[in-house]
């Protein structure tokens, strides 16, 4: 929008124009109670490509706000709008206005009926349905925010909250303004939970509770040194991990018994390298790690793992270092083999006759590695002459 004139009177009513100088000479002329209303309210429908004048959506469409210039033309009561709008139109001939109707109109003072409204409701991407608007203020009051509320019923969180308020619902207060929250996530913040952590468990997005610490005037940590707490003594991980809701758990060994606590302070006493294979018995995605499985208080703990092996491993095993004999193997190749003899001597003749290896895979019905052993004679069809 150009501002040829300054808008200090913005909020009065009276009759404006719409014109496109840098393009044409055609103008949009219209009236209203508030002029910064009604310029957003177009600048709305042009956006979103559904303004009531076609020429001036084509317009915009192809050179943007910047080739539209809003001004006053006549500050007048709300009464006298449409007469006065009148008067500006008459001035025009039809070709020069953008308007489709010459004739002024008006909506001042009309009111819409229950069924008018839903229809705009719905016209607009608005909830009209009186079941639904139960359910956002049953959902609202169990405690969903207005933000999840928002995406579930693909509105903005605006809709939402007035939705809340025209039904009467006490209305939260936003986090940023709840001092007692702010004081938790700061308190939690401080003994090392992490802004990630924080925003999922109270249904926060990552910069909502950045904004809540910087408010308090806590100093968020940078990335060293919130790396730096991963490597801190067992003592200040354990209250680091009571911050963050780290669970304790019972853990069980043939050798070494019990062992209650988190799995990184079981891997810094046994020494044990991977802790990732700790924390997938936690999760329960592996039975075992290097003996240690994981006990259930409640009941008798039974081995997953058997004290000893059923089937015996590597030196142990009853086949360790015996091998095949040349003949043994040349006869299990043999039963490998995809072809009769009599068809690989029919191959190699063909071969040597100048044949493609991809036709004769085709004629004999095999993958083409299987002539290609036939020729080079590897792989069981070596013994074949």
């Amino acid at each position: 929008m150009k501002k040829n004139q300054a808008l200090a009177d913005i909020d009065r009513s009276g009759v404006y124009q719409i014109s496109t100088p840098a393009i044409n000479d055609c103008v949009y002329i219209g009236s209203a109670i508030r002029f910064k209303r009604r310029w957003i309210v177009h600048k709305s429908d042009l956006e979103r490509g559904k303004h009531h004048s076609p020429r001036l959506q084509a317009i915009f469409q192809k050179f943007g706000f910047s080739a539209l210039e809003f001004q006053i033309l006549e500050f007048c009561e709300p009464s006298a709008c449409i007469e006065t709008e009148q008067r500006h139109i008459d001035f025009y001939p039809r070709k020069r206005l953008y308007n489709l109707n010459p004739i002024a109109g008006s909506r001042l003072g009309a009111k819409l009926t229950e069924h008018q409204k839903r229809l705009l409701t719905e016209k607009r991407g608005g909830i009209s349905s009186p079941e639904l608007l139960l359910q956002i203020i049953r959902e609202y009051e169990d405690g969903a925010s207005q933000v999840e509320l928002a995406k579930k019923f693909s509105v903005d969180r605006s809709s939402i909250r007035n939705y809340l308020k025209r039904n009467g619902a006490k209305l939260r207060l936003l986090p940023t303004r709840d001092e007692k929250l702010k004081e938790t996530i700061a308190s939690k913040y401080l003994k090392g939970c992490s802004v990630k952590r924080l925003a999922a468990e109270n249904k926060l997005d990552y910069d909502t509770v950045a904004r809540m610490l910087q408010i308090i005037g806590v100093d968020l940590r940078s990335n060293s040194q919130r790396q730096k707490l991963r490597f801190q003594s067992a003592e200040s991980r354990c209250l680091q991990s009571a911050a963050t809701g780290g669970k304790i758990y019972c853990f069980t060994h043939r050798v070494h018994s019990e062992f209650n606590g988190y799995p990184f302070e079981l891997a810094e006493k046994f020494g044990l390298k991977s802790r990732g294979n700790i924390y997938q018995v936690v999760k329960g995605k592996r039975a075992t790690y290097l003996g240690w499985e994981l006990k259930d208080e409640k009941e008798a703990h039974h081995w997953k793992r058997p004290e000893k092996r059923e089937f015996p491993r590597g030196n142990r095993h009853p086949m360790f270092g015996k091998h095949h004999n040349q003949a043994t193997r040349s006869l299990m190749s043999a039963t490998r083999r995809k072809l009769s003899s009599q068809q690989i001597t029919e191959v190699r003749a063909l071969l040597s006759r100048g044949f493609n290896q991809s036709e004769l895979a085709s004629k004999f019905g095999v993958h083409q590695s299987v002539i290609s052993r036939i020729k080079n004679k590897i792989r069981g069809y070596g013994s074949l002459q």
